[in-house]
């Protein structure tokens, strides 16, 4: 069907303002030029164009969604999908539904701007485990989505308010899940991990890994799929920025040393890429590979490390990429809840001589133990505050 001459003028506009295919991020749109097209076209009796007007033109193009609370965004001075190269994905997975243990972590309020007042209250987004199932108003539990979205569907994802809010929401939610599981003490003293930055990250870029190659996977929405993932990194890097002004360096050096990170947070991506793909079919060489990406990365080529510890370890990540991205449920994963189950057995580890050692009773040096349910997290200058992921209070001071 031939369309009219000034809807196919709307729609040239349109997609000269969007510039979805070749720019990366919103473009600055004055609200006054969209509001003008959407006029213009709703004004024409058609049924093709009141649609077009409802599902394209209603949304926020040029706005970043702004939130504090449990769904607080962090801003950047780059744009993260200019920084993300989709790691090739493995092949199409079957994901059969299977009842687990859920973990489920959302993102941390933060204390009052104003002073060092702690802020408390609020309702948090997280969806406990006991929930019913997705609500009909998700867009990630309509029927009509996955690979056949139309581009108004995609456009709608990616730059409406409501889209935006939703996959923010959806990326604190499997970051904090990562982050939780990552700051586990059991790695640190049981596993004799050290308890030093680049390790620390190496720990969280695994959990962010399997998460990311869930997203890969994913089959009910790989559209919004993708845009959760650029959310998820997103969120990482502004972390990881708060970690770096955690340890002190100097101001003006923050963004090289965030840049190192993201190197060495992709070449850690890419070593188990690597295994997984390039031994897909070797159970043995796929095994060393992963045990020489955590020498490598998580323990920065120690050469006193055990290899009983190095095993573990490795049939750890065998086991959380089955059970992440091959076996969680849909419904669960597109929650946030995360069924990571257990951190590695590191009791009875023996030494490369054969020596049992002995057990690890003391947290190492500069972990904060805490009482359930507080932790600690961070502002985005890396100043310490607590947060008590029952009753959402937070605060300056240490709990005790």
């Amino acid at each position: 069907m031939t369309l009219p001459p000034l809807i196919r003028m709307a729609l040239r506009q349109t997609s000269e303002l969007c510039s979805l295919k070749f720019k990366n991020k919103a473009p600055i749109v004055p609200i006054s030029v969209m509001n003008a097209t959407a006029h213009r076209i709703a004004g024409l009796n058609a049924p093709n164009a009141c649609a077009l007007s409802s599902r394209c033109l209603s949304h926020h193009s040029s706005f970043a969604v702004q939130h504090h609370a449990a769904t607080r965004r962090l801003s950047l001075s780059f744009s993260a999908s200019s920084l993300i190269h989709p790691i090739t994905s493995l092949a199409s997975y079957s994901i059969p539904l299977r009842g687990q243990q859920l973990c489920n972590i959302s993102s941390a309020p933060s204390p009052s701007s104003t002073g060092p007042k702690p802020a408390s209250g609020g309702d948090s987004p997280s969806t406990p485990a006991g929930s019913a199932a997705r609500s009909t108003s998700d867009p990630y539990s309509e029927e009509k989505t996955g690979s056949n979205k139309s581009i108004f569907a995609k456009l709608w994802d990616r730059y409406s308010f409501e889209g935006q809010t939703k996959r923010i929401i959806m990326g604190e939610r499997l970051f904090r899940g990562a982050q939780f599981r990552a700051n586990d003490l059991r790695w640190y003293r049981e596993g004799r991990i050290p308890y030093e930055f680049r390790p620390r990250h190496a720990i969280l870029t695994m959990h962010v890994w399997f998460l990311h190659k869930r997203l890969l996977a994913d089959r009910v929405d790989p559209h919004a799929a993708l845009l959760v993932q650029e959310e998820l990194f997103d969120i990482l890097w502004n972390d990881t920025r708060a970690r770096i002004r955690a340890e002190g360096v100097n101001e003006l050096t923050v963004n090289k040393h965030l840049k190192d990170a993201q190197q060495l947070t992709f070449l850690h991506c890419t070593h188990y890429d690597h295994a997984f793909q390039e031994y897909a079919e070797d159970p043995k060489r796929r095994f060393e590979e992963l045990a020489a990406a955590i020498w490598v990365h998580v323990l920065n080529r120690d050469e006193e490390c055990y290899n009983d510890q190095l095993r573990r370890m490795a049939a750890y990540v065998e086991y959380q990429f089955v059970n992440i991205v091959l076996n969680t449920p849909d419904d669960y994963f597109w929650e946030g809840r995360i069924p990571w189950g257990d951190v590695p057995d590191f009791t009875e580890m023996d030494d490369n001589s054969g020596k049992r050692l002995e057990e690890a009773k003391k947290a190492p040096k500069g972990f904060v133990e805490l009482p359930k349910p507080w932790v600690k997290t961070l502002t985005d200058s890396g100043d310490a505050y607590y947060w008590n992921t029952a009753t959402n209070e937070t605060t300056w001071k240490k709990p005790t």
